[in-house]
């Protein structure tokens, strides 16, 4: 039996952990006690098949990137950008509208910078924001890019005709390409915090969601 890939494993992991495992003791008590974890710690409401998944995540991801990534949470760092709906003609600009629609996230720096020309270059008091984009699988800090380049395999890539469309399950790594091979994928506390937000109900609510008009969306992405 071959062990699955570092994707694959991954995507099993995040899965099990995001699935909602309520308590023996459920009901309106149980309801009452999660949304009072809600306003405070979220976690105190964690199984502990959940714990132990945690667990597991900080192990195997590099350390200390999951507690890093909770704590970009905890501290609401993390916005996530939405594009204002419009009207739509043809079929491809409501592709586009949709593409649009899912968004993206702005994580703000959790370290001040040193300086005032740092400080003047991170735009003042606010610091220095990234743009996260999980279906691309991306991030703009440097931990990621240097994430990105630890791996020298090559990929063959498989061409597919314009019209040919397929239906894709969510994975860990998105649509990039990365760990297709059974490489490592990479990553960074910005990334996995977006991630746990988006695809764990638990978190959901660590996260600021903005609405913006389609042309602020081109300057917050760039």
């Amino acid at each position: 039996m071959s062990l699955p890939t570092p994707r694959k494993l991954f995507t099993s992991l995040i899965n099990t952990l995001t699935l909602s495992m309520p308590s023996p003791g459920s009901g309106d008590q149980q309801n009452q006690t999660n949304k009072g974890n809600d306003e405070g710690n979220a976690f105190k409401a964690l199984s502990p098949a959940q714990k132990a998944l945690l667990t597991t995540l900080h192990v195997i991801i590099p350390p200390p990137t999951l507690l890093q990534a909770l704590d970009l949470l905890d501290r609401r760092l993390a916005t996530r950008i939405l594009c204002s709906p419009f009207s739509v003609a043809s079929s491809q600009e409501k592709e586009k509208e949709q593409r649009e629609r899912r968004g993206f996230y702005l994580v703000k720096s959790s370290q001040v910078p040193k300086s005032r020309y740092r400080d003047r270059l991170a735009g003042g008091e606010e610091g220095i924001s990234y743009v996260v984009r999980l279906e691309a699988w991306n991030c703009t800090c440097a931990s990621f890019a240097f994430s990105s380049f630890r791996s020298n395999s090559t990929i063959t890539v498989p061409f597919r005709g314009e019209n040919e469309k397929r239906e894709v399950e969510w994975e860990y790594g998105g649509e990039s390409l990365d760990g297709r091979d059974g490489g490592a994928v990479p990553v960074c506390k910005h990334l996995l915090a977006c991630l746990l937000a988006e695809r764990w109900s638990v978190l959901g609510g660590q996260v600021d969601v903005r609405e913006v008009e389609r042309d602020e969306v081109v300057g917050l992405s760039v």
